[in-house]
């Protein structure tokens, strides 16, 4: 039997500018469930950012999250596969992102982000 699968991205993809999912994508996506399409979000957010959007999907499959770190199963609430950076690595990027022309940057853990945000920002 042939797995058929449609991945699909939240930002620049399935939402709109306003962030918010039109009802002609949800009904193709329940039409493509129906026809035995497993359907995936695939995003660069957090799982705690895009649950909304996987409630409105009513999706059954994981989530794969933060760029691909980790895989996320909504149902079990739990972390399924991951691939964090090692801790001793962690901090690096924020260190070098203070010291370039991104005054926020950010970290992602488990549960939540950290965004490091310059006073007046």
């Amino acid at each position: 039997m042939t797995t058929r699968v449609i991945a699909l991205d939240l930002d620049g993809t399935l939402l709109t500018s306003k962030k918010t999912i039109l009802p002609a994508s949800l009904e193709a996506l329940a039409r493509a469930r129906e026809a035995g399409y497993q359907v995936i979000v695939v995003t660069g957010r957090h799982h705690v950012a895009i649950h909304p959007f996987y409630q409105a999907l009513a999706l059954d499959t994981p989530a794969i999250c933060c760029n691909g770190t980790y895989l996320y199963d909504y149902h079990a609430k739990k972390v399924l596969a991951a691939d964090p950076m090692p801790v001793e690595q962690a901090g690096k990027p924020h260190c070098h992102a203070r010291q370039t022309a991104d005054p926020r940057p950010g970290i992602c853990g488990r549960r939540r982000c950290f965004m490091n945000t310059p006073p007046g920002m």
